[in-house]
């Protein structure tokens, strides 16, 4: 039986192991845990001054593992704007006359004149912004 100071009752741990009763870990429980996990780590090890080896060995198999999958290339043809949605609407900005503010992001002129009316900032960044500071991009 184990006392909860958070609730300030006790708890029943009949069945389970403390730990698992409460999702506490103690620090029997943790030396424990460190002791059965594998290792996680990516790093390629380095044979130690002592050992003289030559090639790979064994180790080394294991750790470096298989690689990655690439990434798959996006098609040449297919231009930056007909990808780039204006992050207020969602639609292409290349069919909706895109606009830059002075931070730098990019929407459609209708959507960010309307934000930048009402509250007179960039919904992005909220960098304080005015309709002169918004520049035309020709795509």
């Amino acid at each position: 039986m184990w006392w909860c100071p958070v609730i300030s009752a006790p708890i029943s741990t009949s069945n389970r192991a403390p730990e698992a009763a409460i999702g506490l870990r103690t620090p029997n429980s943790l030396s424990t845990d460190r002791i059965r996990a594998p290792s996680t780590s990516r790093r390629r090890r380095h044979a130690s001054t002592n050992t003289a080896t030559t090639g790979p060995t064994a180790s080394d198999a294991e750790v470096s593992g298989p690689s990655r999958p690439k990434r798959q290339r996006t098609d040449s043809n297919e231009s930056l704007e007909e990808t780039y949605n204006c992050p207020i609407c969602f639609e292409s900005v290349s069919s909706r006359d895109p606009v830059a503010t002075k931070c730098g992001h990019v929407f459609c002129r209708q959507c960010i004149r309307t934000v930048i009316r009402r509250f007179h900032n960039c919904p992005v960044c909220r960098m304080r912004s005015t309709l002169r500071q918004l520049k035309s991009i020709t795509m």
